[in-house]
């Protein structure tokens, strides 16, 4: 057994959301499953608190580990690998976590800045054209297959079967922060537009106002297990173009996609060009509600869901968790 521990630096809460946390936690999660030592380090934004629902029962603890003088990274050593999850810390902060540890995995989105080496994870499709430069010491993990799903999701059913000839349920969720305050005037104008369809509203943090529709259902605080139950029963999805759409294409659930974050959009367009979307709405859209409530209409007829919950299916697998800490042991062996 190779000597070796992990140990995982991200951000969330504030405009970071929850999706970086959510795919930490699943790669956690996967060390965990290999016996290897892991610990992750999690910095609160926006003076929000940490979603309890989201965290590993322990392993984990609360640090400001990007502010200058910080010494999260002082009990680094050879046999350390770190992996850094965000899209605010500099690449001054990288280069001193990978001058300490044995091996740097850094998760990117968008190509967001020169890394070093080490390995490099973007699990958007067609990651592969962004051009990242080829250079001795560095690995590239990208694409689906290293998108890095919660346990619950490693082994999710098929929807073949269950895909209705017309639309009755839609699910809505904008991330754990929902950062734009679209889900409640989204979902708001699903019900109204389709009383005949059940509307489930997924909110991570509180938030003011009121459900005011029969047909419109809120859920908060959903675990992962809770949230793969709405995702079987949903006909068609709304969702912030982050953590959530990779988990609705394991899934095979067709999806209504926006753009809520400036870093969402490089993949967005690459999921547009995989056919799992059709395109994407900005956040900022002056017609954004009738924009989404007119895609749901183009998705009514039971061929083009079955098409992207085809195409969902084929590009996340679930199992990307494992691969990539494989991959890391394997590139640790190497090393050693």
């Amino acid at each position: 057994m190779i000597h070796m521990r992990v140990v995982i630096f991200t951000e969330a809460g504030g405009t970071s959301g929850h999706g970086h946390l959510a795919r930490c936690v699943s790669l956690f999660q996967a060390f965990e499953d290999r016996n290897i030592a892991v610990d992750l380090v999690v910095e609160a934004r926006g003076g929000s608190e940490l979603p309890e629902h989201l965290l590993p029962a322990d392993g984990w603890e609360e640090v400001s580990w990007r502010k200058p003088g910080s010494h999260a990274f002082r009990t680094l050593d050879g046999d350390t690998v770190v992996v850094i999850d965000s899209y605010l810390a500099r690449e001054g902060v990288y280069r001193k976590a990978a001058a300490r540890a044995g091996l740097l995995l850094s998760m990117d989105d968008c190509r967001r800045i020169d890394y070093p080496p080490g390995i490099v994870l973007n699990p958007a499709p067609q990651a592969s054209y962004m051009a990242y430069p080829r250079r001795h010491g560095t690995t590239y993990l990208l694409g689906p297959r290293y998108f890095c799903a919660r346990r619950e999701f490693w082994s999710t059913p098929s929807r073949a079967a269950s895909i209705r000839e017309d639309i009755k349920s839609v699910l809505v969720l904008f991330g754990g922060t929902d950062p734009r305050g679209l889900a409640d005037v989204i979902s708001g104008q699903i019900a109204l537009g389709f009383p005949s369809w059940q509307v489930h509203l997924v909110r991570g943090e509180e938030r003011p106002g009121r459900i005011g529709y029969p047909n419109l259902r809120l859920h908060r605080q959903v675990a992962a297990r809770d949230l793969i139950r709405l995702m079987e029963i949903a006909d068609v999805a709304v969702s912030a173009a982050g953590q959530s759409l990779h988990e609705l294409a394991a899934m095979g659930v067709p999806t209504v996609a926006v753009v809520v974050a400036d870093n969402q959009e490089v993949a967005a367009d690459a999921w547009r060009r995989s056919g799992f979307i059709t395109g994407f709405h900005r956040w900022n859209d002056e017609s954004i509600e009738h924009n989404v409530i007119q895609e749901l209409r183009s998705l009514r007829p039971r061929a083009p869901r079955e098409e992207r919950a085809r195409i969902g299916r084929r590009l996340v697998d679930g199992d990307g968790s494992r691969r990539t800490a494989d991959a890391v042991i394997q590139c640790m062996r190497r090393g050693a």
